[in-house]
């Protein structure tokens, strides 16, 4: 599978567990870390490969901005 339809799939895996997080009522973190063990358990997905660049590119900037958005 092609990195770019791995994340795309995972994405949108995330979005869609967030959403019905929020209507069942439990908090999304618990419900994306169980959906995430079972995707990993049955192997439907193969990791994507991770290299610096793309670390530093788009996970870095939008976890300072969470975490700017977010302080006092």
């Amino acid at each position: 599978m092609h990195t770019t339809s791995a994340f795309i799939i995972l994405l949108t895996v995330a979005t869609l567990v967030a959403a019905f997080s929020r209507r069942l009522r439990i908090p999304s973190t618990i419900a994306l870390v169980v959906v995430g063990l079972l995707l990993g358990t049955f192997s439907s997905l193969d990791a994507p490969l991770l290299d610096k660049e793309l670390l530093l590119a788009i996970f870095l900037p939008g976890l300072i901005f969470e975490q700017a958005y977010h302080l006092k």
